[in-house]
């Protein structure tokens, strides 16, 4: 933990790929799983921006936790992440209108990582609200 940023806060996004409802679905796993993550180690967390998926889950989410060092445990966290494989060689049959099928094995999503530049200071005086 020794990184220019590492005792910053951090943002983390997580985007939805091209697996549809199964990846939406996928995308909100992961976001639980983080937040659970900086529960467990006393950390805040605050909701950024959200944009919800049609079916299950959403497409897009931004959080951002607070506390010491969180950039330093999440850093290497950035990439393409994929769900657990129940059956390898099994694929989901995903109907789509007009009687189409398309072939799914599993749906991915993209997590990026920005350490947070500064902490910003909340005030409570009246005056700065005026």
């Amino acid at each position: 933990m020794s990184g220019k940023n590492d005792e910053r806060d951090v943002y983390l996004e997580i985007h939805a790929g091209a697996g549809g409802t199964e990846s939406q679905d996928w995308a909100e796993m992961l976001r639980r799983m983080y937040i659970r993550w900086a529960e467990k180690k006393s950390y805040n967390y605050s909701l950024i921006s959200e944009t919800k998926g049609e079916e299950a889950g959403f497409k897009s989410s931004t959080i951002r936790i607070n506390g010491k060092y969180c950039y330093g445990f999440l850093k290497y966290e950035s990439g393409v992440l994929f769900p657990p494989r129940r059956d390898a060689p099994v694929r989901r049959r995903l109907h789509r209108a007009a009687d189409r099928c398309q072939f799914s094995d599993r749906g991915a999503c993209e997590l990026t990582l920005f350490a947070a530049h500064r902490r910003v200071a909340r005030s409570t005086r009246q005056e700065d609200f005026t």
